[in-house]
């Protein structure tokens, strides 16, 4: 049965060997299905290869399923992948974050702005922020030219991975949307009243 300390050391292991993508892969991999992690690595870096790598490295550590226990502290191992990668890789994701941003379209930059308004807690519909955005900067985009832009924020770590319908966001997102701040537009909104006429 393997050990939390072991799935530490895995990616204490990938970050000291400058091999960011793989530690990416095994937290992707605990988020959600292997194929929408391929998808996500092949949108990060290019290639999807880390997480054949990981998927190997899990399986010599004794680890069958993501969601059986840890012999040592009884958590479950996503769980245990989740808080280690937070914790030992934040300060990648955010240098990374920021590189990657300042190669953002106009459209990603305004998605991003929206973004960082509603704070979202763990998911957002597509459909919402495709209405919010064409409302709010009056540019009308379609959902493929959407998701498109949505990929380069996958790039930049503030979206998780993307489903058919609805947004993914990562717990860190709020340290990610301070790191970020410079990338947004600024944006005023004028509000004139109309006069209310005396009868």
């Amino acid at each position: 049965m393997v050990k939390a300390v072991d799935i530490e050391g895995l990616i204490k292991k990938y970050v000291e060997e400058n091999s960011f993508e793989r530690a990416d892969a095994l937290y992707l991999l605990a988020l959600t299905d292997r194929r929408t992690a391929a998808s996500v690595l092949r949108i990060r870096y290019g290639l999807s290869g880390p997480l054949s790598s990981v998927l190997d490295d899990l399986k010599a550590l004794g680890v069958t399923e993501l969601y059986e226990e840890t012999g040592d502290t009884k958590e479950d191992v996503r769980d245990v992948i989740k808080d280690a990668f937070i914790r030992l890789c934040l300060g990648k994701i955010r240098d990374f974050a920021r590189k990657n941003a300042a190669a953002l379209s106009r459209a990603a930059k305004g998605l991003l702005y929206i973004i960082s308004r509603i704070r979202p807690k763990n998911s957002l519909n597509i459909d919402r922020l495709l209405d919010l955005y064409n409302f709010l900067f009056q540019e009308k985009i379609d959902r493929i030219t959407l998701e498109k832009h949505l990929e380069e924020l996958v790039k930049c770590y503030v979206i998780s991975y993307i489903s058919s319908s609805y947004i993914y966001f990562p717990p860190y997102l709020d340290e990610l949307l301070q790191e970020l701040e410079g990338f947004s537009p600024h944006v005023e909104v004028k509000i004139s009243w109309p006069v209310e006429k005396n009868l």
